[in-house]
């Protein structure tokens, strides 16, 4: 597997590569990093990655104007995000623009493992408290519409 990691944080990029290697058998790990926008868009357009990891936040441009333009360029690559910011906080519109999922940083270390293999598996990894915040939006949603209706039926 080939990996991209995108964060300012030269901590924390070790702290990936680790937990990858630690964490996914095989000889054919290979795992580049990025620190910028620029530097992760430089190696995306030249090597074929399997998944990135991106911070929201990155120096100069975000990690979410990296998200939208590895989007544009290469649609079908997985993005991962991994920030500090929580679930609750951005999760639902970070899947909205296109991330294959979003982690807190908080819980990075034990659940990237089973967020790369339910990626690899199902093109998406959703946590829990995210799969309850979507059921929560959805359910809101859904009573906002019926309120709509009934008024929209009773007139």
């Amino acid at each position: 597997m080939w990996f991209l990691i995108v964060d300012d944080h030269p901590f924390i990029r070790k702290g990936l590569i680790h937990v990858l290697h630690n964490g996914i058998s095989g000889s054919d790990l290979v795992i580049d990093e990025a620190d910028s926008f620029d530097a992760a868009m430089e190696l995306i357009r030249v090597h074929e990655y399997q998944l990135v990891t991106v911070d929201i936040s990155l120096n100069g441009k975000s990690g979410i104007q990296l998200l939208k333009q590895i989007k544009v360029e290469k649609p079908l690559l997985p993005v991962l995000i991994i920030s500090t910011y929580g679930e609750d906080q951005c999760a639902i519109e970070i899947l909205k623009l296109g991330a294959a999922g979003y982690m807190s940083k908080h819980t990075a270390a034990e659940e990237i493992i089973p967020a790369i293999q339910q990626i690899r598996n199902c093109g998406k990894y959703i946590s829990q408290k995210v799969a309850l915040l979507l059921a929560e939006a959805s359910h809101e949603s859904d009573t906002k519409n019926c309120r709509n209706g009934y008024k929209i039926f009773s007139e």
